[in-house]
């Protein structure tokens, strides 16, 4: 009988295949005895330039065959059900014997198996004893039928339970070390070992390096860049493999790459200016490799990423200098005439104030610039630093020593910090920039350090010598010394470490054991740990079910749903609540988890906030952030063997601080045989709430009614969830026939949902539910609802002719509506609606004609009409007395004041306190002014004045009694009247100014000629202009300033003018007129000239000869781009730049370039700039544009008078007269009767 066992990576090559003359060549090989589907690859070269492939797959079948369902692996203690899985090919039934023999048992079972099918059966439990730790169970499995058989063999690894405890010591080694440490008496088999590495190949990762912890960042092609530096003695098969690897790593950081040229920390993420740094200088440096490592650098992409790297660096405000030390240092190494030697030299100013990494960036970029004075007087600053911040553990440290690395090589690092730097590199996690700056400064560090030179190491542990390291002249790598297991006792031990020869030499000693139960955590600890087992919820006919809280209120009680066991093939929610509590710093920290036997981890299921996470068999380790605080880490296990197993011990440890540790202690799970019914736990709302929304669309309506009234009476409920979740209700309710819940849900729906639309054929079952409980009086309000409802479905119509031009079709299908509805809210709002509806479209005809069939006029009716309707049947309408306005503005548009001022008559009558009482008081007075009433008109204006609370009713009505003053000549009275309101009314004003206003105006700033310098002046009612001529520095004067206005009131005490004159100009009165006054400047600057006339002073700002400047159209989104030219048209190269900003609180100072350019980022709101170059100025002024008032268009409009100061332009109340929500009111799609409706 033939045994199958489980074969990995196996595989047949033959390299050298050459074919016949025929073309053919034939392979005959033996394939194992193994169920598994071979993968065939084929490749061929001709003699010439021909080349084929060929790929396919060859499955092995078996008639019967059988499968064992087990673990992966076992822990000692656990116990396991083995299960067969067995299949029959054949096509007739069969009865097929079954043994297994496991652990010195041996169990016997007969399955009937139809034709094509399969059965899973399960045997009796199995223990793993202790003494199997480190050996393997054997597995046999056989099944036979008849002539047919297939017999397997599995081993399974046994591991031992509990977890392993790790110390480790790291340093450089000069002469010798002494390191104390104590094994607890927990500990199983306690082992040493003793590892050198001349060329910090073992501290620099590339045995332990783990591309997850990684992701898709740039770091991790730095890293490994960094590695191929330090590995250039390594043997060639090491080298290729990171080669590879560095290939790899290259081609993911590609792919971040963004259209504007910029990188992200992950493909869909965000850009970020430190990952498009980082992956430049990665780039940057693997093109310096790309011939040694077989890749084909992508010049495209790499000129897309300087580019964007460039603008980025441009747009960073003045408090992100660490980050600009890190793009400079990124641009450095691409290409040195990247870099703007500008900012630099400014960065290079501030250096006392940056942080300490950015003071190491800062040196680094000198150095790769080739100015190493710069970088020697960075590097005593960051060293100094170092000394003063002896316990730091961050970038910021591999910084430094990468600096002081390349820039004083013959100088060793300060001991203390070169043993915080190996102990990140030896911990084998870390943050992914931390890593790869540490891997930077001990590659720097090996190419400048001699090579460490022929010499022994001599260890003693407890004074008892072990076996010598002999260091030869050229060995690369050193053997580890390893300590046997039981051979370290437990209790305190003392090794000592003597070199003999040159020095330094980095070391790694790590001690560690094997403990079965994890200790008590100390309760000085700043870390806790607690774990948490939960089912996650099974798929609802289909749909994936989530559990949570979410649908309900925050702050609503909450509940955990624990359970110990779970059936075969279902998930488990593991959660890992982890707190951190208030105290030093520890730094990043590692929490170790396991996965039991007998579970797997579902692929994509970890959330939390860990920044990578990674899995090694059946272990978890997740990197987490620093800081203080509770969170979790949650990932899912789906359960695939049945047994009893346990979750082995878990720890917490802090990456700064050793001695902070939490534990977990064993946890015992149970998987039970697939199709056992799982442990009952509460569900939470949100499966609660999915399981019934699925219900629901799926018309599953008992289902529906079931989960969502467990849901909806257990937990308050935001409120969009209650609503949606009443509208489901209530639509189950009415499909099952149940009166009592239609009712209840329909009730709740007019509370919590108002909006709630019932559609039109599930209401007569509401309606037959109201009459069945005897609720009469809220089935009549049900009726008059559907009422309201099918009036408006009805008018959608009218809405829509209205819309194509047929106004005369809506006109009649809208009165038609009018005879059959009962008077309702409704109609109500749509007669006033549609009556605004026609008074835009006779607002239109004005300037785009009216529909087809009308004018303007008739329009106008048919608004007459409507209202006067609407004000007979709904005088109680809140809407009356803008009615009553809008007939009376109707009335008055058609040349009827009379008729304007009865309506207003009337709605007064009706309603004296309304709203709008003081306009339609106001309108009746101009509707009598209109009428030519003048001294009736005067009265009714008195009156308002007197009575009215509106301020612009009031104002209106003085302003008709100036107008009416003014036409009968009486001035006197006019004036004052004209002097209220001139604030409110431009006409007002205008008058006023014609009459007796003064005026003198002069340009803010104007840029003169030496040749013929002019200044303009526009003059009213003035004859005689006094100026005077002060040079100025505007730099000055806009610093002491903060702006141009008033710029006559600049105290000019002690400065003499250098031209001061009496000038006769023509004094017309009423008319303004343009004088030119000749300056006798001829010296070219800045002069302030004053102008002073009869009760009027006047100033400018006169630039002789001055610079011209230009905002670019590129500027915006906080970036202002100024550009210089001289008054001869070419750039101001150097020209000494001031901006104003920020409403005069920010002022920013610079220089032009060799293009006459400036850049400036973080500018908001309006910019005032000053040039100078060589004793010429330029002025740019804050833009005066007023910004459109988008509330001003829906506010109350002014009355403007425009033909002459009688005509005039009607508007209705601003609130009433939107056009836009009234034609809304007919675009209503309405589907049913909405819950408010039935109100």
């Amino acid at each position: 009988r033939f045994l199958r066992q489980f074969l990995a990576l196996t595989a047949a090559f033959f390299p050298r295949l050459r074919t016949g003359p025929d073309g053919v060549v034939t392979v005959r090989f033996r394939l194992p005895h193994t169920l598994t589907s071979w993968r065939i690859a084929g490749r061929a070269l001709g003699r010439r330039t021909g080349a084929g492939e060929y790929t396919g797959n060859i499955p092995v079948r078996a008639p019967l065959w059988v499968e064992l369902v087990a673990p992966e692996q076992l822990t000692a203690g656990d116990s396991w059900l083995p299960g067969a899985r067995l299949f029959n090919n054949t096509r007739r039934t069969r009865q097929a014997n079954l043994q297994l023999t496991a652990a010195g048992r041996v169990f016997n079972r007969q399955v009937r198996l139809p034709p094509l099918a399969q059965a899973e059966i399960f045997f009796p439990e199995i223990e793993v004893p202790e003494n199997l730790v480190g050996k393997e169970q054997v597995i046999e499995l056989s099944a036979s039928s008849d002539n047919l058989q297939d017999r397997l063999r599995r081993r399974l690894a046994v591991q031992a339970a509990g977890f392993r405890q790790q110390l480790t010591f790291a340093g450089l080694l000069n002469k010798s070390k002494r390191l104390e440490f104590a094994v607890p008496e927990e500990w199983n088999n306690p082992s040493l070992q003793v590892r050198l590495d001349p060329v910090h190949q073992g501290l620099l990762l590339l045995d332990r390096l783990d591309p997850l912890l990684f992701g898709r960042r740039p770091e991790l092609a730095l890293l490994l860049e960094h590695l191929w530096q330090a590995s250039a003695a390594t043997v060639t098969g090491q080298r290729e493999l990171l080669a590879t690897r560095l290939r790899q790593a290259l081609l993911q950081l590609c792919r971040l790459q963004k259209s504007t040229g910029s990188f992200s920390w992950s493909g869909p993420g965000p850009s970020s200016l430190l990952a498009s740094a980082r992956a430049v200088r990665a780039l940057a440096r693997a093109r310096r490799l790309a011939s040694r490592i077989h890749w084909l650098f992508p010049d495209e992409q790499f000129t897309r990423a300087l580019q964007s790297l460039g603008k980025q660096l441009a747009g960073l405000s003045p408090r992100q200098q660490a980050l600009r030390a890190e793009v400079l240092y990124s641009l450095a190494v691409a290409d040195r005439q990247l870099v703007p030697a500008l900012m630099l030299d400014r960065l290079d100013r501030l250096r006392r104030q940056l942080p300490l990494a950015a003071q190491a960036l800062l040196g680094l970029t000198w150095h790769e610039l080739g100015r190493p004075e710069k970088a020697r007087d960075l590097a005593q600053l960051v060293r100094r630093g170092l000394t003063a911040n002896r316990s730091a553990v961050d970038t910021g440290l591999a910084r430094v020593l990468h600096l002081l690395a390349v820039v004083q090589p013959d100088r060793p690092w300060p001991a203390a910090a070169a043993e915080r730097l190996l102990a990140i590199t030896a911990a084998g996690m870390g943050d992914p920039g931390l890593i790869a700056a540490a891997a930077a400064a001990l590659s720097a560090r090996l190419a400048t350090a001699p090579q460490s030179g022929a010499g022994k190491l001599q260890l003693v542990l407890d004074g008892q010598p072990l076996p010598e390291l002999l260091l030869g002249q050229h060995q690369q790598q050193v053997q580890p010394l390893e300590l046997a297991a039981g051979k370290l006792s437990a209790g305190k031990h003392i090794l000592q470490l003597r070199l003999q020869g040159q020095g330094p030499l980095p070391y790694l000693v790590t001690v560690s054991g094997h403990r079965r139960q994890a200790p008590v955590t100390n309760r000085e600890s700043p870390l806790s740990l607690r774990r948490l087992l939960e089912p996650v919820p099974l798929p609802y006919r289909g749909r994936e079910i989530a559990a949570g809280f979410s649908v309900a209120e925050p702050g609503s009680k909450r509940w955990e749903r624990p359970v110990e066991r779970l059936p075969a093939g279902q998930q488990l929610q593991v959660t890992v609540h982890l707190e951190h509590r208030a105290g030093p710093s520890t730094g990043p920290l590692i929490l170790e988890d396991n996965i039991p036997a007998g579970l797997v981890l579902v692929p994509g299921s970890v959330t939390g906030r860990s920044l990578h996470h990674r899995q090694r068999g059946n272990q978890l380790v997740f990197l987490l952030p620093a800081g203080n605080g509770s969170w979790s880490i949650a990932y899912r296990l789906r359960a695939l063997n049945p047994g009893r197993f346990h979750f082995q011990p878990a720890q917490l440890l802090a990456y700064l601080a050793p001695a902070a540790r939490a534990y977990l202690p064993t946890k015992p799970v149970t998987v039970d045989r697939p199709g056992e019914a799982p442990p009952p736990v509460q569900p939470t709302p949100d499966e609660l709430y999915q399981r019934g929304r699925a219900a629901s669309e799926m018309q599953d309506w008992r289902a529906a009614l079931d989960l969502l009234e467990r849901l909806y009476n257990s937990v308050p409920l935001r409120a969009e969830i209650t609503r949606q979740v009443l509208a489901d209700l209530l639509l189950a309710a009415i499909a099952v026939g149940d009166a009592e819940r239609m009712v209840r849900y329909f009730e709740l729906a007019k509370e919590k949902n108002p909006e709630l639309v019932v559609p039109f054929d599930k209401i007569p079952p509401l309606q037959d539910a109201y009459r069945q409980l005897g609720a009469f009086e809220a089935g009549l309000r049900l009726d008059r609802g559907v009422a309201d409802a099918t009036l408006l479905s009805e008018l959608h119509l009218v809405g829509v002719l209205e819309g194509c031009d047929e106004l005369a079709e809506a006109l009649n299908l809208f009165r038609s509506q009018l005879n059959i509805f009962p008077a309702s809210e409704t109609l109500a709002q749509a007669l006033y609606s549609f009556s605004q509806v026609i008074y835009d479209r006779a607002d239109r005809a004005r300037d785009q004609g009216p529909p087809p069939g009308f004018d303007r006029a008739s329009l106008l009716d048919q608004v007459i009409d409507l209202q006067a309707r609407f004000a007979g049947l709904f005088p109680g309408n809140p809407d009356f007395p803008a009615a009553v306005y809008s007939l009376a503005s109707a009335q008055l548009e058609r040349g009827r004041p009379g008729a304007a001022a009865a309506w207003c008559d009337a709605g007064l009558r009706r309603d004296g306190d309304n709203d709008l009482a003081d306009e339609l008081a106001y309108l009746r007075a101009f509707a009598t002014f209109r009428n030519g009433d003048y001294d009736r008109a005067l009265e009714l204006c008195q009156q308002v004045q007197q009575h009215s609370e509106d301020t612009e009713s009031r104002e209106m009505a003085t302003y008709i009694m100036a107008q009416i003053y003014h036409a009968r000549g009486q001035l006197q009275r006019a004036l004052p009247l004209y002097r209220k309101v001139r604030d409110r009314f431009r006409d007002a004003a205008e008058t006023l100014i014609e009459v007796q206003r003064q005026s003198l105006q002069a340009p803010q700033v104007v840029t003169v000629s030496r040749r013929r310098p002019v200044l303009t002046v526009l003059s009213r009612n003035i004859d005689s202009i006094t100026l005077r001529a002060f040079r100025i520095d505007p730099m000055r004067l806009l610093l002491s300033k903060k702006h141009l206005d008033g710029m006559e009131e600049v105290n000019l005490s002690g400065i003499h003018p250098v031209v001061s004159r009496h000038l006769k100009i023509d004094g017309a009165a009423l008319v303004a007129r343009e004088t030119d006054l000749a300056l006798p400047l001829r010296q070219r600057g800045a002069y302030l000239v004053i102008l002073r006339g009869g009760n009027q002073v006047a100033s400018s700002l006169v630039l002789v000869e001055g610079l011209q400047l230009q905002v670019s159209p590129v500027s915006g989104g906080g970036r202002l781009r100024l550009q210089v030219q001289r008054s001869s048209g070419g750039p101001a190269a150097g020209a000494r730049i001031q901006v104003l900003a920020d409403e005069g609180t920010r002022l920013v100072v610079g220089q032009a370039d060799l293009r006459g350019v400036f850049v400036t980022a973080d500018i908001s709101g309006p910019v005032t700039a000053v040039a100078e170059l060589d004793g010429a100025y330029g002025m740019l002024l804050p833009s005066s544009t007023p910004e459109k008032d988008e509330e001003g268009e829906e506010s109350l409009q002014e009355y403007e008078f425009e033909d002459n100061n009688f005509e005039g332009q009607l508007s209705r109340p601003g609130k009433n007269n939107r056009p836009g929500k009234a034609r809304d009111f007919f675009k209503q799609d309405v589907k049913g009767v909405s819950a408010q409706q039935a109100m």
